[in-house]
C-alpha cells in the first residue's frame, strides 16, 4: 500500500463505509446491476412545436415510447427537447453526483445510531463493498490508535462515580434523571437569557449538539453517571455551606423565591394573520378577520358550554397556536403579567388575564372569548393562588440546589479530583495491548489501513 493510500482523509473512508451499506444491502437482498439501457433516438417533432414541445407534444412522446421493463424505467422521459429526451435516470444521475455520497453518510449515521456496539463481535460485517469488508474490530482498531487514552479516562472517571454512589447508596432512578433534566433545562434556559440569545428549545439543543435524540441521549452512561455525580456534588455543598452563607445567598436573590400571585388556567387562542406594513410595523388585523375568528371563538365557546363537545377536544384542533401547553390545553399558573415559567412562552394578553383574575369560584370556570390586538383567548380558569413571600427556613435544600448549579463545574472537579485521590488506579501500557488486541483479532497491520477502490 502506498504512502499515498495511507493518507486519505477520514471523510474519504465514510463516504466508502456509506456506500459499503448499499453494496451490501445488494448481497443481502439479490440485487443485481441493471443491464445497459440503450435509448433510442426520440420521435422527431416538426413544424412549431419543435421549438418549444407543448404539455401534449411531451405526452405523445411518452405515450409513443413503448412500455418499458422493470430494468430500464430509468429510460423513461422526463422532459423533451427538441427532440432528445432528458430520463428519470439522468435527474437521478445529477443529484447523485451533487447529493449522494450526503445521502448515503446521512442513511448510514442513521442506521448506525440504532446498532448495539456491545452485541457485535470482532468479525461481524458493517458494510461491504466487493471483497473489502469493514467490520467492528477494524473500525475499533482505527479508533483505538488515536483515541484510547481519552476513552480510557472515561471509563475510569465513570468507574469511580458507580463506586461512589455505591458506597453512598445512591441509586440512579427515574426521579433522580428527571430532576437532572430539569435542572439541566434551567441552566440551558438561564445561560440564554444572560447571553441575550434567541429562545431554543432545550430538547432542540440536545438533540443538534448531540446528534442523538433527548431519549437516547439520558440513557447514555455518562448521562446518568453526571446525574450521579450532581447527588455526591450537593451532598458535599449541604455539609459545607454555612447558615450565613445561605442566608446571604437567599437575600440576594430573594426575587426569584417569591410566588407571584397567579391562575392556573387553560386556553385555546386563535391568533390573527400577521401582516407587515411598509413602515416594518405589524398591521392590526381587519374588522372582517376579527369578526370571522370572533365568531368561530363563540361557537367554541357555545359549543362547551352545552356539553356538545369537551374544552379539551376543541384544543387539539388548534394546538400549534400554544407549543408549550399540555395536550390538553392546560398552560398552568400564569401570573398577573401574563408571564410563565416556561421561557419562550406565549404572554397571555393583559384583556385576557384580567377576565381570569376577576373569575370567581366554583371552579373550574369557562369564561366568554376575549379579544386582543394579537388575537382571541378562550379561556377556562381551573385555579388562583395569591402571592407570598418566601420563608428561609423553607428553602434551604432549594438555596443549596441553586448554589450548586452556580457552582457547578467548579465543584463537581473537586468531587471528582476527590475521588480519584482517594482511589488505587493502576494503569497498564497502552501501546502492546492495542498491539496484541489487533493481532489475536487476526487483524494486520496492513489491514488497519486498508481502503476500498470505489
Amino acid at each position: 500500500m502506498s504512502d499515498k493510500t495511507a493518507e486519505i482523509p477520514m471523510m474519504m473512508r465514510v463516504k466508502w463505509l456509506a456506500i459499503g451499506v448499499i453494496a451490501g444491502a445488494a448481497l443481502v437482498y439479490g440485487l443485481r446491476p441493471a443491464a445497459n439501457v440503450t435509448v433510442g433516438p426520440a420521435p422527431v417533432i416538426s413544424g412549431p412545436s419543435a421549438e418549444r414541445p407543448t404539455s401534449s407534444t411531451l405526452t405523445s412522446v411518452v405515450k409513443a415510447t413503448p412500455p418499458l421493463s422493470v430494468d430500464d424505467t430509468g429510460a423513461e422521459p422526463v422532459a423533451v427537447i427538441d427532440g432528445h429526451p432528458i430520463t428519470i435516470r439522468q435527474v437521478e444521475d445529477t443529484l447523485l453526483k451533487k447529493e449522494g455520497v450526503e445521502q448515503l453518510v446521512s442513511m448510514l449515521d442513521e442506521s448506525l445510531k440504532q446498532t448495539n456496539w456491545a452485541t457485535l463481535r470482532d468479525h461481524d460485517i458493517l458494510a461491504q463493498i466487493n471483497s473489502w469488508r469493514v467490520t467492528r474490530i477494524s473500525v475499533a482498531a482505527q479508533l483505538i490508535k488515536e483515541k484510547a487514552e481519552a476513552a480510557r479516562e472515561d471509563l475510569i472517571g465513570i468507574t469511580l462515580v458507580q463506586n461512589a454512589l455505591a458506597k453512598e447508596g445512591v441509586k440512579i432512578d427515574e426521579v433522580l434523571i428527571a430532576n437532572e433534566l430539569k435542572r439541566m433545562e434551567k441552566r440551558h434556559l438561564a445561560a440564554q437569557e444572560a447571553r441575550k440569545q434567541p429562545y431554543v428549545e432545550f430538547r432542540t439543543m440536545i438533540e443538534h449538539e448531540e446528534k442523538m435524540p433527548l431519549e437516547q441521549y439520558l440513557a447514555q452512561p455518562g448521562f446518568r453517571m453526571g446525574a450521579g455525580v450532581r447527588v455526591l456534588v450537593e451532598r458535599r455543598a449541604k455539609a459545607q455551606l454555612t447558615e450565613d452563607q445561605l442566608k446571604e445567598w437567599f437575600a440576594k436573590h430573594i426575587e426569584q423565591y417569591r410566588m407571584q400571585e397567579a391562575v392556573d388556567i387553560s386556553s385555546i387562542y386563535i391568533p390573527f394573520d400577521r401582516i407587515t406594513g411598509a413602515d416594518g410595523n405589524d398591521k392590526p388585523a381587519t374588522q372582517d378577520e376579527r369578526d370571522a375568528k370572533m365568531g368561530n371563538m363563540i361557537s367554541f365557546h357555545q359549543s362547551i358550554f352545552q356539553n356538545k363537545m369537551t374544552f379539551e377536544k376543541i384544543f387539539r384542533l388548534f394546538k400549534a397556536y400554544d407549543q408549550h401547553a399540555t395536550a390538553d390545553g392546560r398552560l398552568g399558573w400564569v401570573n398577573r403579567d401574563g408571564s410563565r415559567p416556561i421561557k419562550g412562552s406565549r404572554r397571555v394578553a393583559k384583556d385576557a388575564m384580567d377576565a381570569a383574575f376577576a373569575a370567581q369560584p366554583p371552579y373550574p370556570q369557562l369564561l366568554s372569548p376575549v379579544i386582543s390586538d394579537s388575537g382571541i383567548d378562550l379561556i377556562k380558569v381551573h385555579a388562583r393562588r395569591a402571592g407570598q413571600e418566601p420563608v428561609f427556613a423553607d428553602m434551604k435544600s432549594q438555596l443549596i440546589s441553586d448554589i450548586v448549579d452556580r457552582e457547578l463545574p467548579a465543584r463537581t472537579k473537586r468531587v471528582l479530583d476527590e475521588l480519584r485521590r482517594a482511589a488505587v488506579i493502576e494503569y497498564c501500557s497502552l501501546p502492546p495491548l492495542i498491539e496484541r488486541r489487533s493481532a489475536a483479532a487476526g487483524l494486520s497491520a496492513s489491514q488497519l489501513n486498508e481502503t476500498p477502490t470505489p
